[in-house]
């Protein structure tokens, strides 16, 4: 994942061009891999803006997920639309995808594994359902909330799947109760707290 501040210097629009045309050249670096010779357009091209900081994004196959403190998304037609801290873009045109879960409060963090997009940050809600700083969504279609529950009593600052789990890291002391400092994992199959890994 990679993260980027829209929120420094220079003219609004130019600036919210630059941070997707960034987003969108890490992407394509993502997606081509190592020796892959990705080219790179001469000229940054028209894509989606944001009102407020893009923290994190993560490109996954033609779409790359965005999670930060903007409100607001200005589409490649000059639409403006509602995306609270979460959003979606095409990795091809740059154009907003359907994607719009919505988070309360700033998101820092997020993982992918198979078909679940895994957030964490500040928020206390996600698409209207509570969930403590950690939370999954569907990563098809607008982005349903999902069952997997867990609450940190701090900021999630990173996650990272692996084959088998879900890493956090962050401010937090604890999750769900249970004493995790600053970092926790959990079984992707399960969902539960992973109960051995806990290093301090």
């Amino acid at each position: 994942s990679v993260g980027f501040d829209s929120s420094q210097g220079g003219d609004p629009l130019p600036r919210r061009v630059m941070v997707v045309a960034a987003v969108l050249l890490a992407a394509g670096l993502v997606l081509a891999g190592p020796g892959a010779g990705a080219s790179v357009p001469s000229a940054p091209r028209r894509a989606a803006g944001f009102d407020g900081r893009v923290r994190v994004a993560v490109a996954v196959g033609s779409t790359i997920y965005l999670g930060g403190a903007f409100t607001r998304a200005t589409d490649v037609d000059g639409r403006v639309v509602t995306r609270n801290r979460l959003a979606a873009v095409d990795a091809a045109t740059g154009a907003l995808l359907p994607w719009n879960p919505g988070a309360d409060r700033a998101v820092y963090a997020m993982a992918v594994a198979g078909s679940t997009v895994y957030v964490g940050g500040d928020f206390t809600r996600v698409g209207g359902a509570a969930r403590g700083r950690l939370a999954a969504v569907a990563a098809g279609g607008t982005g349903a909330v999902l069952a997997w529950n867990h609450r940190a009593d701090g900021r999630v600052r990173a996650l990272a799947a692996s084959a088998s789990r879900l890493y956090a890291g962050g401010q937090f002391g604890a999750v769900d109760g249970a004493a995790r400092a600053r970092l926790a994992a959990f079984s992707l199959a399960s969902g539960a707290l992973g109960g051995a890994w806990k290093p301090a």
